[in-house]
């Protein structure tokens, strides 16, 4: 309901009904009397207005997140936005006076709304080094508007982002842990005085390069190899022909080597048990099988 204006008329004289069948419209002559107007208030239109939350912002570039729009309204049910948009997103100096981003391309921003009808900003930021702390304003807009389209209300704010920028993690080299070897088999012969071994490794894929391979006997290095170019293990066995005198290894240990000779990954066979003058399989130790699909 508006303000309006009342017209009282007091005065000895009736007002003649037959000439105003709708009412007296405030018009006519009297003799006698006094004409007044008064103006009648309606009842105050119930407002609403909103802050942001939390302002600033702060998030870590290559996030999203929200800013909620936080609505104070002196009747929801009367007075409550159900439209918006971005005014205008703005770069700002930082506290040295460097504007890293005065077009604001490395940010992104909408308003979204929950199922209840309160609004927020789903601020985006975009992950690009160097170090550095970059300051925007957003400028959000809400509107109320009527069943026609037409507004009732509207209000803007300003709301403060902080996007802190870093360098990127280093990419983290191989570990042994991702090396992944599968079981040791072992074949061996009395020959000539030298127990002659057969080790066989059954392989598996590895991303990486490797330059080399040693061999253990009970903790002593009997073969090493080094290849002029790196090699790429693959699903398939391989095969060692090692002759040595003394006796016969409980452990057998392999090893893959890195280009300076470091150790990438290891992998033990069980213990093995000698068989004098025929060829027997480490004991315990399981038959080689594909490990690779």
């Amino acid at each position: 309901v508006q303000d309006v204006w009342m017209r009282a008329a007091l005065t000895d004289t009736p007002v003649p009904a037959a000439q105003f069948p709708d009412g007296w419209d405030g018009t006519g002559l009297f003799k006698r009397g006094e004409i007044e107007d008064y103006l009648v208030t309606g009842p105050a239109v119930p407002s609403w207005n909103f802050k942001c939350d939390p302002n600033p912002l702060v998030l870590e570039h290559g996030e999203t997140k929200a800013i909620a729009l936080v609505i104070e309204s002196d009747d929801p049910l009367l007075a409550w936005p159900n439209d918006g948009h971005i005014a205008g997103v703005s770069g700002d100096p930082d506290p040295a006076g460097t504007n890293w981003d005065p077009d604001a391309d490395e940010v992104t921003g909408k308003i979204v709304w929950d199922a209840n009808g309160n609004p927020s900003v789903e601020v985006g930021s975009i992950e690009d080094p160097p170090t550095r702390t970059v300051y925007y304003t957003f400028r959000p807009v809400l509107t109320q508007r009527a069943a026609d389209g037409t507004i009732v209300q509207e209000h803007q704010r300003e709301c403060q982002v902080v996007v802190k920028h870093t360098e990127p993690e280093p990419t983290p080299t191989p570990t042994p842990s991702k090396f992944i070897l599968a079981d040791i088999s072992v074949t061996h012969t009395i020959r000539e005085g030298y127990v002659h071994f057969t080790v066989h490794v059954r392989n598996q894929a590895y991303d990486g390069q490797i330059y080399g391979k040693e061999i253990f006997f009970d903790g002593v290095l009997v073969e090493r190899f080094m290849y002029d170019f790196w090699i790429l293990p693959h699903c398939q066995p391989s095969e060692v022909d090692i002759d040595y005198q003394g006796n016969p290894p409980k452990v057998i240990e392999f090893h893959f080597l890195r280009r300076d000779g470091s150790n990438l990954g290891s992998v033990f066979s069980q213990q093995v048990t000698t068989g004098m003058g025929k060829s027997v399989p480490g004991a315990g130790i399981p038959s080689p099988r594909p490990i690779c699909v």
